[in-house]
């Protein structure tokens, strides 16, 4: 089963952000709640975390940065390995 993580919204007027960092690399193991991107919006920084355990199966933007609609795919995860 694989699970795409998404740019969220900070705020009720959030449109976009921009994807500052990766933090993880593809293939590589996370665990819930591990740092996987810095993000910025509305001037302030965030840090992405996984939502569950598995692997990350690809980084859907690999140049960073860059600027990311809310709701766009980041990366996908697998899960059940």
């Amino acid at each position: 089963m694989e699970m795409q993580v998404r740019m969220p919204a900070f705020g009720p007027k959030t449109e976009k952000g921009t994807l500052t960092e990766w933090l993880v690399k593809e293939g590589q193991q996370v665990r819930a709640g591990d740092a996987l991107a810095e993000l910025e919006a509305d001037k302030q920084a965030h840090t992405l975390s996984a939502p569950l355990d598995g692997v990350i199966a690809e980084l859907t933007v690999e140049d960073v940065p860059c600027e990311v609609a809310v709701g766009a795919v980041l990366c996908v995860i697998r899960v059940g390995e």
